[in-house]
């Protein structure tokens, strides 16, 4: 399986990387075409002349 150590240390970690999973599910788009979603649709910030 995916997860093997039972410790009590490496518990968090995987609560912690189901939670991020888990909420992850609804986004269908990659990061990349988020990222450049993100910057088409930001206002222009010009350089001050």
């Amino acid at each position: 399986g995916t997860y093997h150590g039972r410790g009590r240390a490496r518990r968090q970690l995987y609560l912690e990387e189901f939670v991020y999973r888990f909420n992850r599910r609804p986004m269908k788009t990659g990061i990349a075409a988020r990222l450049l979603m993100a910057c088409v649709q930001s206002p222009a910030h010009p350089y001050a002349t």
